[in-house]
């Protein structure tokens, strides 16, 4: 019984697979089911895409401002901030 479950759902997702006018309830549901998360996965890896890609930028306008300011000689760094850092680092 069980198996005629997971074949009637392997036949709903197979592309030689002809549309069925009498699918179940429980066929219609898994459907349904199927096609939100598929959206929801969709939603979410857009989402990511654009929020990291946006972080990338940023840090690279960083990057290229910093790289202008050594090569200019205008950088200054703040010697509190870094000693802040370098500490944090090789004691956390």
């Amino acid at each position: 019984m069980k198996l005629e479950k997971i074949n009637r759902l392997f036949a709903a997702y197979t592309p030689n697979a002809q549309a069925n006018p009498t699918k179940t309830v429980e066929e219609k549901q898994i459907e349904g089911a199927a096609s939100q998360v598929q959206e929801a996965v969709k939603v979410a890896s857009d989402f990511g895409t654009s929020a990291s890609s946006a972080a990338a930028q940023d840090n690279r306008d960083k990057v290229e401002r910093i790289k202008a300011e050594v090569k200019s000689g205008t950088y200054k760094a703040d010697s509190r901030e870094v000693a802040k850092s370098l500490v944090r680092d090789l004691f956390a």
